[in-house]
């Protein structure tokens, strides 16, 4: 069933596999999960899926300018596994817990961060021709870093921590961890 189903902006293929259950991780709920006798976190199947445990049955093309490869997921699979792999489960559960519990330090370490006072700029953007975008211009800023955001001295507030459009250094030259 080859083709591109452009009301629905998706592949023949990938409406087919919504239609027999199948869907990508985008669309995994709690709700989904639960519905389905499932019970874990929308999390740990996440996790569970980024660490080949629940594998993906297929794959489509996405809708949009470039035509992206979108893995599907079978919840049944999901299901085989917890029922079949106990130990594994178990192993997984383990290194989800740690994982999540390092997360959770490390943002708890950046709350207690002592604001600091920044400088930097970051890009303004606008839209271009066929969704290519443009820098408008750059705006230079002061303000003060209180974990991982950067609140400007002129009001608002910018994310510092995972930005790849905004750069900063402290005030008092030290270097950014």
């Amino acid at each position: 069933m080859a083709g591109y189903n452009w009301e629905a902006g998706m592949s023949n293929n990938a409406v087919d596999a919504y239609d027999r259950g199948l869907f990508p991780l985008s669309k995994l709920s709690a709700a989904l999960l639960k519905s389905n006798g499932i019970g874990i976190t929308v999390g740990f199947a996440r996790y569970l899926a980024d660490n080949y445990a629940w594998s993906s049955s297929e794959w489509h093309h996405s809708g949009g300018d470039y035509f992206n490869e979108v893995k599907f997921y079978d919840l049944t699979d999901l299901q085989e596994f917890l029922t079949n792999s106990p130990d594994k489960v178990a192993e997984h559960l383990a290194d989800y817990n740690e994982s999540r519990k390092v997360q959770r330090e490390r943002k708890q370490q950046e709350k207690d961060a002592l604001p600091r006072k920044v400088n930097g700029y970051y890009y303004s953007w606008t839209g271009g021709w066929r969704g290519k975008r443009r820098k408008r211009e750059t705006i230079v800023f002061t303000g003060t870093k209180q974990g991982c955001w950067i609140l400007l001295d002129n009001g608002g507030k910018k994310k510092a921590a995972r930005s790849k459009n905004i750069y900063w250094d402290y005030a008092d030259g030290r270097v950014p961890a």
